[in-house]
């Protein structure tokens, strides 16, 4: 259990790190400055904590949405409209501040700031926003398994090695072993395109903060 922990708090700070240093790559390309490896490394330092405040304000805020809807899903009646509900009000949690990373790129500002410039802001621009952030999360989904985004989506697997793969036809083995050959390149094509088309929204919401800041 111990080293699963500590995988797990291994993979948490790898992905803070990461997310550090895109968000200066893609500050960078928004303003015109050059995009480089040493880009990357600067932003690793200089965005980490506060990408990581950010992550921690964003999860007290789903834990406080939670905490309002988890007491009406226990009364009866209401199981059903809280079911709709929850979904609804995350995806509009995370439209209002859906630029906080924006913010605090661009104007360097500190946590709380971000958090209300992105409100602010999201506000008058919501329903484009609302399906930039939709897009992204079903992309970030499913080209980002087991990363700090942990949403629902889907899940299949096939059982390979001293299971047999089950079909309701007959299947050779080496018809079989090309068949999760196959969906096995299908899978790492389908994470290539999700990361790329995830790049290009996270950038995309960096523009819409950038353009809508100076009016």
């Amino acid at each position: 259990m111990v080293p699963g922990i500590v995988a797990a708090l291994g993979l948490a700070v790898a992905g803070i790190l990461l997310e550090a240093g895109q968000l200066n790559l893609l500050r960078a390309a928004v303003q015109g400055e050059p995009v480089d490896q040493e880009t990357f490394w600067e932003g690793v330092p200089h965005y980490a904590g506060r990408v990581f405040g950010g992550v921690l304000l964003m999860l007290v805020i789903s834990l406080l949405v939670g905490a309002v809807l988890i007491p009406l899903a226990l009364v009866p009646g209401l199981n059903f409209l809280v079911a709709l509900l929850a979904p609804l009000a995350m995806l509009a949690l995370m439209t209002l501040f859906s630029l906080w990373e924006a913010s605090m790129a661009l104007d360097a500002t500190g946590v709380l700031e971000a958090f209300g410039q992105s409100y602010r802001l999201a506000q008058s621009f919501f329903w484009p926003l609302l399906v930039v952030t939709f897009l992204r999360s079903l992309f970030d989904n499913n080209g980002n398994k087991g990363q700090h985004h942990n949403q629902t989506g889907f899940n299949f697997s096939l059982g390979v090695g001293p299971a047999r793969f089950s079909a309701p036809f007959n299947m050779s083995p080496s018809a079989g072993a090309g068949l999760v050959a196959g969906m096995g390149v299908v899978a790492v094509i389908f994470a290539i395109l999700s990361t790329l088309v995830t790049v290009y929204l996270d950038q995309l919401l960096l523009v819409i903060y950038h353009r809508r800041s100076w009016r």
